[in-house]
């Protein structure tokens, strides 16, 4: 005869011990999924709001050449990037020249005002020189 006869007690405790551990892990699993999903949005939206910055600053730097290059550039344009794109405007006034850009990458939008103090220069062939710039990002124009 078996002196050990099993009750089926320890094979119950093993499989509410097993069930427990599992629910807990799944638990930490699932937090942690869901936490590197908001983290992912934050990194998408800080990525973002970086390429806005810079599209917007290449078409400050796309109006100021044009400033330098064309006597009293006074216009608009638009550029297009691969994700993105900015557009800009150039005011002139009495020495100096305004460039409002505004930067677009998916829902992000960065604005930067730049006025550029100028001054004509030359000879024969005049150019306009830059003198001074005050580069300043904005919430709206």
């Amino acid at each position: 005869m078996n002196k050990h006869m099993h009750t089926g007690k320890n094979g119950y405790a093993t499989l509410l011990a097993t069930l427990i551990v599992s629910a807990f892990a799944a638990g930490v699993s699932l937090m942690l999924i869901t936490s590197g999903a908001g983290d992912a949005r934050v990194a998408q939206a800080h990525e973002s709001s970086y390429r806005t910055q810079a599209f917007a600053d290449a078409c400050v730097e796309e109006a100021l050449l044009l400033i330098k290059e064309g006597d009293g550039y006074a216009g608009a344009d638009t550029l297009l990037f691969d994700g993105g794109a900015c557009e800009f405007a150039v005011v002139v006034g009495a020495g100096e020249s305004t460039v409002e850009a505004e930067g677009t990458a998916n829902d992000a939008v960065r604005r930067v005002r730049v006025v550029a103090q100028t001054q004509v220069v030359g000879g024969v062939s005049t150019t306009t020189a830059i003198t001074s710039v005050d580069w300043q990002e904005v919430a709206e124009f």
